[in-house]
């Protein structure tokens, strides 16, 4: 799955990576999620108009933290913006 590298950066702030492969909160030991939100890919000389594809992106967030917030679905996001993305 290809993820928000801002979230990624966060999960690696607020959690960590336990010998299970699993990305775990600092505080609580309890596993992180990631939520799916199908969003327009675009690239840097044309973003935001002409995306490349909608596709599902993760954005990593923890139980811990009350209301997270996410995007809109169709919320244009950068190719440089996402870990894990090929054209």
């Amino acid at each position: 799955m290809i993820i928000a590298k801002s979230t990624l950066e966060w999960a690696k702030q607020h959690a960590e990576r336990y010998p299970d492969g699993f990305w775990r909160c600092r505080r609580t030991g309890k596993k992180l999620y990631i939520k799916r939100i199908y969003r327009m890919i675009g690239a840097e000389d044309d973003f935001p108009f002409n995306g490349l594809e909608v596709r599902g992106v993760g954005h990593v967030y923890c139980h811990c933290v009350p209301n997270p917030e996410f995007p809109e679905a169709g919320t244009p996001i950068r190719l440089d913006d996402l870990d894990g993305y090929k054209l």
